[in-house]
């Protein structure tokens, strides 16, 4: 009879631990993909009672639509800006805070608030701050006889004002993945470069960024699932608009579903925002996976 080895019986344990939890994920999220499927191939409309088989008519429409491909390439413009400002804000304040600065718990803490504001709030405060009538950063304009700025009336201020909020509120969570990473780092490989010669760049280039590699891999998986799923912020401060500068794929089934009621046609939306996922997430694992330390 073959011997179980103590670490195959650890392992074996660890996953019938979480065997009751990865049932009920995977319930849901099964359920959820196979309903959003099945109502996809249907002409399924709120307004209308009948819900006739239509086969891949949904997926055709957004396939040869001129909105969805210019949504997508707006979230798409919209994902790269992002995620360059939240990975350099988030590795910066890290690497800050990993320095044994004065007050450094205070600041820490400072460094959180916007993460514990939902998308939702964090849109009404930007929105607050720059709506053309009522804006506090208008009226402080006007105050001082100065013009007010149409900061969400124009495609380009409205765009990097809803790129500005979404930075804002997801930095912090960037910067405890790195933070927690930069403290996983063996001083001893610092030591060593010292010794021989490494400036801290050097040191920065060959030892902090390789060592990173892990979260760097989280950080834009989990950015890129969450832009492409965004709606509630676009809701706050938009609305899509000027137009359709700020009308970001999510956001364009979003109206889909719940202004033109047509659920068969936002669920295939759905899919193809699934699958857009899913690629970027193969593309991102395969280029950061042969640098990822499992050790």
């Amino acid at each position: 009879m073959m011997k179980i080895s103590s670490k195959a019986k650890t392992t074996l344990w660890s996953y019938l631990w979480m065997t009751p939890a990865l049932f009920l994920v995977l319930a849901f999220f099964g359920y959820s993909l196979v309903y959003a499927f099945v109502i996809s191939t249907h002409s399924y409309n709120l307004m209308r009672s009948e819900r006739p088989f239509i086969g891949t008519a949904n997926f055709v429409r957004y396939l040869t639509s001129p909105d969805y491909w210019q949504s997508l390439w707006i979230t798409c413009r919209f994902l790269a800006i992002v995620m360059i400002l939240v990975v350099v804000a988030g590795l910066l304040f890290a690497l800050l805070l990993k320095q044994k600065v004065p007050l450094r718990s205070l600041f820490r803490g400072f460094l959180m608030v916007p993460w514990v504001l939902s998308m939702l709030v964090t849109g009404l405060i930007f929105t607050w701050i720059f709506d053309a009538q009522v804006g506090i950063l208008n009226y402080v304009l006007r105050s001082v006889g100065l013009k007010a700025v149409p900061w969400l009336s124009e495609p380009v201020p409205a765009f990097s004002l809803l790129a500005m909020a979404y930075v804002w509120k997801v930095y912090p969570f960037a910067m405890i993945i790195f933070l927690a990473g930069l403290q996983s780092i063996n001083d001893e490989y610092y030591e060593a470069a010292a010794v021989d010669g490494a400036g801290p760049i050097t040191r920065f280039v060959r030892i902090t960024l390789p060592f990173l590699k892990p979260q760097f891999l989280v950080v834009i998986v989990l950015l890129s699932i969450n832009v492409f799923n965004m709606i509630d912020m676009v809701f706050a401060i938009t609305k899509g608009g000027p137009g359709v500068s700020t009308r970001l794929v999510s956001y364009f089934m979003y109206t889909n579903a719940f202004t033109h009621m047509e659920m068969g046609y936002s669920a295939a939306i759905a899919i193809s925002l699934f699958l857009v996922n899913l690629v970027l997430t193969i593309i991102y694992v395969k280029i950061l996976k042969p640098e990822i330390s499992v050790g």
